[in-house]
């Protein structure tokens, strides 16, 4: 079985990547982009398309370069890396990860693909003896990449089926009885079951299966987001207790946004609307799951503005804006602005007429008798 070695650089990104703020994602790109100089494993490229990912999904937008957007930065580098090992899990999952993100804006064929490199991960772990065989480790990996794929599915309208799916997997140790082969249960593997309860209007078991994560030193703000809404839909289904639940949670969640920012306004949080959230989320544009999700944003969340289109060209002729290590510096003195110069222009384009020259003279000439 193919086990993760990363470099030291490759973990100092994955490290920082997976503090979910902008700042350390910035750090992460800067990282990933040392190790790619040299001589990247697939499992290197693997991961520079989780953190372009990670750039698009939390509404940075700051992977805009080499003339892509963050989403197609991360395909084309999930790409390298299956191209270079198409046998590895770790490669193989990570291009799912990127082409799920990606099928809202690029079109829903690459929701097929994802499938279908999610399938080929989990096969590559059984072929390895999973899920009876394997270590605390494997077995946790194995947990990791059905969990993700279950997730897509409730953006493809499968929420029952997803719920199914992820109840199975975390029950699926849970009589193990040997500490070196019994995975730890990640927090995010309940947050993705409430997002399909949520999605069936199980709100209250939602809110039940959330509370609990709280609690942890790292809860997140996805955590939040969802119990916030989970809260109003239990508001907007008559119970009064769960408006101030609601409110006191979202206060929370942009709380905690705010305070990632640090002051720098390099790293400063976008301020999280419904358009964000479904921007860079990956339901199908139209479908009955974006429209649930769609009526539980609006009512906790500002509406805003769509996010960058990752599909129509710059200005400059690439599909994206050129990055702002690679921009041009701005020429020295004080520029001229548009207008002043299309004035110049048309003042130095007129010319004067024979006739308009004979009047200005007679015109002189009448003054002076007077």
């Amino acid at each position: 079985m193919s086990v993760l070695k990363f470099s030291r650089g490759t973990v100092a990104a994955f490290k920082a990547m997976e503090r979910y703020s902008r700042g350390q994602n910035r750090i992460a790109r800067q990282e990933i982009r040392k190790v790619l100089e040299k001589n990247p494993t697939p499992q290197d490229y693997a991961v520079a398309a989780r953190v372009y990912t990670e750039d698009w999904r939390n509404g940075w937008f700051d992977g805009f370069e080499d003339g892509l957007s963050p989403v197609g930065n991360a395909k084309h580098f999930a790409k390298l890396g299956r191209k270079n090992d198409g046998k590895d899990w770790f490669v193989s999952w990570m291009l799912a990860y990127a082409l799920k993100f990606r099928a809202r804006w690029k079109g829903w064929g690459e929701m097929g693909q994802a499938d279908a490199a999610y399938q080929r991960a989990i096969g590559l772990l059984e072929d390895d003896g999973l899920p009876k065989g394997g270590d605390a480790v494997a077995r946790q990996h194995y947990l990791d990449v059905l969990i993700d794929r279950a997730e897509s599915w409730i953006y493809q309208d499968r929420a029952g089926a997803a719920a199914t799916e992820i109840a199975r997997a975390i029950a699926l140790y849970s009589n193990e009885k040997d500490p070196a082969k019994k995975p730890a249960l990640e927090p995010w593997y309940y947050w993705a079951y409430a997002f399909a309860l949520h999605q069936q209007d199980r709100y209250v078991e939602a809110c039940t299966t959330l509370e609990p994560l709280l609690a942890a030193k790292d809860a997140n703000n996805d955590i939040r987001l969802l119990l916030a809404l989970s809260y109003a839909r239990r508001a907007q289904n008559g119970e009064a207790a769960m408006k101030q639940k609601a409110a006191d949670t979202i206060a929370e969640f942009h709380k905690n946004r705010e305070a990632m920012s640090l002051g720098v306004a390099a790293d400063r949080e976008p301020r999280w609307t419904v358009q964000l959230e479904l921007g860079c989320g990956a339901f199908l544009p139209g479908s009955p799951g974006e429209a649930h999700w769609l009526e539980s944003l609006r009512l906790l969340l500002e509406e805003g503005k769509p996010p960058l289109d990752p599909n129509r060209p710059s200005k400059s002729g690439g599909k994206a804006p050129p990055s702002r290590v690679a921009r041009a510096p701005k020429p020295a003195g004080k520029p001229v602005g548009k207008k002043a110069a299309a004035k110049k222009g048309a003042k130095r384009a007129v010319k004067k007429s024979p006739a308009r020259k004979a009047a200005k003279k007679k015109a002189a000439a009448r003054k002076r008798k007077r």
